[in-house]
């Protein structure tokens, strides 16, 4: 919700909780922000579409 307030964008409001719940997964507590920012870049988010079936 924080990241979304900030840009109202809700793809990378997305991302970020993509981002956030992989560098939770691998860390023994809730993640560090710094994790969270190396994770980040790799988040790739592909609109799917039902054109060409």
């Amino acid at each position: 919700m924080g990241e979304f307030d900030r840009h109202h964008d809700a793809v990378e409001a997305f991302k970020v909780g993509v981002a956030t719940g992989g560098a939770t997964a691998f860390s023994t507590d809730l993640a560090k922000a710094s994790l969270i920012q190396k994770l980040l870049p790799q988040v790739k988010i592909s609109k799917l579409t039902t054109e060409g079936k």
